[in-house]
């Protein structure tokens, strides 16, 4: 769900980054559903990648996105992928992988994620070979650095 995300925080870290300024970005720990206590050093560079499934609905954040861009997948495939990451790397098992998506991912995707996607400037399809699609993306994220004007010189 959007509330469980403090998008005022992202949103603040990536003016920060944006006007040139370095920031302590906080580790979500999926097993215990905490922030960790570490945090990562993250200095500013001319690109910031932000990655997400709910990162276009908060409206606060998406001026910070320069290029938005929206991978859809089917919902059967993204029920397999989850399935295999959650058992494997958050010791998850396939029964309660399976209620929690049913339960809960699913109608948050058809709630929230799904109807972001309006506020993309490229959908790729989360089917094909990623590695064609990194070219094809990496293309047009260069053309567009081309025309924008780094944030904070506008």
């Amino acid at each position: 769900h959007p509330e469980s995300v403090d998008w005022e925080l992202l949103a603040h870290h990536l003016g920060q980054l944006t006007s040139g300024n370095s920031i302590e970005m906080p580790i979500y720990d999926f097993a215990t559903h905490k922030r960790q206590s570490e945090v990562i050093h993250v200095e500013p560079k001319p690109h910031v990648l932000v990655d997400g499934i709910l990162i276009f609905t908060p409206e606060i954040v998406r001026p910070f996105i320069r290029t938005k861009i929206f991978i859809d997948t089917p919902e059967e495939v993204r029920f397999e992928r989850r399935l295999r990451r959650d058992v494997a790397e958050r010791g998850r098992s396939p029964e309660g992988v399976r209620a929690q998506f049913q339960n809960q991912v699913k109608p948050m995707h058809d709630l929230f994620v799904e109807p972001s996607r309006v506020h993309a400037d490229v959908t790729v399809s989360g089917l094909h070979d990623f590695a064609s699609e990194i070219e094809r993306l990496s293309a047009l994220l260069r053309a567009r650095a081309d025309r924008l004007k780094p944030f904070g010189r506008r």
